[in-house]
């Protein structure tokens, strides 16, 4: 329920343009969950319902914040827009979102907790706790950035769709985005190792090195991510799902493999980084090829970004072999 909130909360602040407020909700909630869960489990001796609480407080906490916004932006809504008629007509129009978007939704989560149960099948719990660890530290910045322009690029896209000039707005934030993101998973990849080591001690080494692997797909999730619901606008959800079941089918197969037959856990995540790295430049074309939008601008941003990243590496290179000691 306060998940369902807190989504309906926040596609209106979108429609309405508080991006702003959006943020501040989207911090609010990170930061509660967090702060909560970590209290909590300190307060119960880390018991397993500190977690679950934590989660629920961390969800309902931040609607607190939105109910002054949403009860005043109701006031400007006109008379009989939500009326059992009115929006009878609406779900009817629009079908086939939930027809797509749920199971679309399932799968993630099957996708999601499947690797984790293979990990516990084939590998031991010590694998499962460097692997969560390390994708969540990866993943970490990507969310946040993600959840913060993802919303304004949906809001302009659905604005503007059509428009000659969004092609350049999408390409633009792309842009930017590489720009300022490349250089830091370079070198948070290169250090990684160290990092675990020096902050977390030696035992969380591998962590580092899953790490490592896993940033490639963090950066091009930074793209996927920011485009994540622009077939919404245009009704091609069943496009989004068969993308997502290929891709779950495949990271699946790819854990089973690596784990039966190359026996090596590292190998195994490197495996499923490949196939993670395919499915966000597959989707992010598709995307580019459903809008009609012109390919070379998307050459461009991936030249971009293999040439930032060789020039970081040869820079750190430089470093290592000058300050080797």
């Amino acid at each position: 329920f306060f998940t369902g909130a807190s989504a309906a909360a926040m596609n209106w602040l979108t429609s309405a343009k508080q991006f702003g407020r959006l943020a501040k909700f989207r911090a609010a909630q990170s930061i509660s969950t967090a702060g909560i869960q970590l209290g909590a489990a300190v307060l119960c001796g880390g018991r397993v319902v500190a977690l679950v609480a934590g989660g629920v407080c961390g969800l309902l906490l931040p609607l607190l914040l939105l109910v002054k916004p949403v009860v005043a932006l109701s006031r400007s809504v006109r008379p009989g827009a939500l009326s059992i008629a009115r929006v009878w007509s609406c779900a009817a129009a629009h079908r086939r979102f939930p027809l797509f978007v749920v199971p679309y939704g399932y799968i993630g989560v099957l996708r999601e907790r499947g690797l984790i149960m293979l990990l516990g099948i084939y590998a031991t719990t010590r694998d499962i706790g460097l692997y969560s660890l390390a994708l969540r530290l990866a993943y970490v910045p990507v969310t946040l950035i993600s959840a913060a322009v993802s919303p304004i690029v949906y809001q302009r896209a659905a604005q503007d769709y059509g428009r000659d000039d969004l092609a350049f707005f999408i390409h633009k934030v792309l842009r930017t985005l590489v720009i300022a993101a490349t250089p830091i998973f370079v070198i948070v990849a290169w250090y990684a190792r160290d990092v675990f080591a020096m902050f977390l001690g030696k035992r969380w080494i591998d962590a580092g090195v899953y790490a490592t692997i896993l940033a490639g797909p963090a950066s091009t999730q930074l793209c996927a991510g920011v485009l994540d619901r622009m077939m919404d606008i245009i009704g091609k959800q069943h496009a989004a799902l068969i993308l997502e079941s290929v891709y779950t089918a495949v990271a699946l197969a790819a854990f089973v493999l690596g784990l039966t037959f190359l026996k090596s856990v590292f190998l195994t995540i490197a495996l499923f980084a490949v196939v993670t790295m395919a499915y966000h430049v597959a989707w992010i074309l598709t995307v580019y090829l459903l809008f009609r939008f012109p390919c070379r601008d998307l050459l461009a941003v991936a030249a971009t970004f293999l040439s930032l990243a060789a020039a970081t590496v040869a820079v750190l290179w430089s470093v290592r072999t000058i300050c080797s000691p």
